[in-house]
């Protein structure tokens, strides 16, 4: 399992928030199997799973601050979902060759 931690910023309800998470890569492939007699490999489909989501707050209020965790809380898969689905796209598109 290959552990991943980073930084990017979400829309939380009405505030931009910089967060800073932790994930791993998973793969959902059953690997080796046999299939009335043939053998066959599913080597599956690699997936990057967000396992904790911390904002980092600078400036802002401790009713802010309140809220913001509130919401993050609430809707905990639908944000852990957008930074894996950003993730998975950085990955995908690779390094930048700006040299």
């Amino acid at each position: 399992m290959n552990k991943s931690t980073g930084k990017t910023s979400i829309s939380v309800g009405d505030y931009d928030v910089l967060v800073e998470y932790d994930g791993h890569w998973d793969n959902d492939g059953i690997g080796r199997y046999e299939f009335w007699g043939a053998i066959c490999f599913d080597k599956g489909m690699d997936y990057f799973v967000v396992d904790d989501i911390r904002p980092i707050f600078t400036d802002e209020t401790k009713v802010e601050i309140a809220l913001i965790k509130h919401l993050i809380e609430d809707k905990y898969e639908e944000y852990a979902e957008k930074i894996a689905e950003r993730v998975e796209a950085d990955v995908q598109e690779g390094p930048d060759d700006n040299s």
